[in-house]
């Protein structure tokens, strides 16, 4: 994949161990940080900004429900 194709954030995403189910994640995954959908991603947005976003916000602007 073309590196411009994936989210340069993506190795270090703190959402990423909040999922306990791995399926959804993958579905993340897929649709935003490994496609060239990734800056349209709610967490990309903020973090390209100098922010860091919260753990819990998820790349479609929504967040992971309370454990």
């Amino acid at each position: 994949m073309d590196e411009s194709q994936h989210c340069r954030f993506a190795s270090r995403c703190p959402m990423y161990p909040k999922f306990k189910n791995e399926f959804g994640l993958n579905v993340f995954k897929t649709s935003y940080c490994h496609s060239s959908r990734h800056e349209q991603c709610s967490r990309f947005a903020l973090a390209s900004k100098g922010t860091m976003p919260p753990a819990d916000l998820l790349p479609n602007g929504k967040t992971l429900p309370a454990a």
